[in-house]
């Protein structure tokens, strides 16, 4: 077997292997572990690698997108259809139910849809931040909107909250879940039992939102 992996060296006991949505492979290390030991135990681990890469591989063509009229694009959760216009205008249009593109466009329709993603996940999903930071009496540093291939959200020691922009395109409730999950970190930065009874607390559905998104996540692409 002729795999391709990257080897993130951590602090923990164990070695794991992590086949992330984009079809590649990390495998997680503790510092110590030589590589030769990590070439064997990939090895070990081939089959189920193999699996999981032509799983994700189908997904990832499933969701790849053509901008031609009908063509569904996801936001919030719904499948919005595309219709070309012989409007002359830049960007997509949104109209509540149908997205807008100019046939006479001169920029890259994806790079056009990945900007109005970045723009509405600024405005969205910033202000839900917010609000649940208000909510919650939450001291927080730093909110950004995270460009990340493969976490949905993180939080730095600091009390920096990163939240993937392809969140944008989810159920607002799995929205509401990952910044959640990472708000929980500003109190409890572990995945301990004290961190889930945090999540829980808010979002006592936790379980369904975080399967969903092991499930479902790839879909929450324009490739």
């Amino acid at each position: 077997m002729n795999l391709k992996y990257n080897i993130q060296f951590k602090r923990k006991k164990s070695i794991s292997i992590r086949i992330n949505r984009d079809a590649t492979v990390t495998v997680i290390a503790p510092k110590y572990i030589p590589k030769s030991y990590i070439e064997k135990f990939v090895l070990s681990k081939s089959g189920w690698i193999e699996k999981n890469i032509k799983k994700i591989s189908a997904s990832i063509k499933m969701t790849k997108k053509e901008f031609k009229n009908g063509e569904c694009f996801l936001y919030l959760g719904e499948d919005i259809p595309l219709f070309l216009s012989d409007e002359k205008f830049d960007g997509v249009k949104f109209n509540g139910k149908s997205f807008l593109l100019s046939k006479s466009t001169n920029k890259n329709p994806k790079e056009i849809f990945y900007n109005f993603y970045i723009s509405k996940a600024e405005e969205i999903i910033i202000n839900r931040v917010k609000f649940y930071i208000e909510k919650y009496n939450l001291k927080v540093n730093k909110i950004r909107i995270s460009k990340a291939n493969t976490r949905w959200g993180s939080c730095s020691i600091k009390k920096n909250i990163n939240i993937n922009w392809k969140l944008i395109m989810a159920d607002i409730n799995i929205i509401d879940y990952v910044i959640i999950h990472e708000l929980a970190h500003t109190i409890e930065h572990n995945h301990s039992k004290n961190f889930w009874k945090i999540v829980e607390k808010i979002i006592p559905d936790y379980k369904e939102k975080r399967l969903w998104l092991r499930k479902n996540g790839n879909v929450l692409n324009i490739i």
